[in-house]
């Protein structure tokens, strides 16, 4: 796995993020609507994924991504996949079909694209000079 792949993978991801923003923010009750969940919920993760879509954007182009920070975003991701997974059983029993389909699939997208960052960094880790 490339140096340009890994920035690649971050910037999917950031774009991921910024298209959650988006609606999240911008359509908020729409989406609450559709899929169960609050619309505080919702606008929540729109907020927090703007965040998160700087962040990734940012590491995504930088000549060399610093390594710390690539691991901080990674667990970031982490997290929003135990929080997808609390909000999934917590509100259960309020979401519509869409609703129990979307969460966990998002969560698994985001899974997919830890295990990507993973392999990647840990990669970036081994090209690198020791003193970096």
């Amino acid at each position: 796995m490339t140096l340009d792949y890994v920035k690649k993978i971050f910037l999917i991801d950031a774009a991921a993020c910024a298209l959650t923003f988006g609606s999240g923010v911008f359509a908020t009750q729409m989406i609450a609507a559709d899929t169960g969940l609050s619309p505080f919920i919702v606008a929540e993760a729109g907020w927090i994924c703007l965040g998160a879509a700087l962040l990734w954007g940012w590491l995504g182009t930088r000549a060399q991504p610093p390594i710390r920070i690539c691991w901080l975003a990674i667990a970031l991701n982490i997290g929003w996949i135990a929080a997808s997974i609390g909000v999934f059983e917590l509100n259960y029993s309020s979401l519509t079909t869409l609703g129990r389909i979307l969460v966990p699939l998002q969560a698994a997208g985001v899974l997919m694209l830890v295990v990507l960052e993973i392999m990647g960094v840990r990669q970036m880790g081994r090209q690198r000079p020791a003193s970096a």
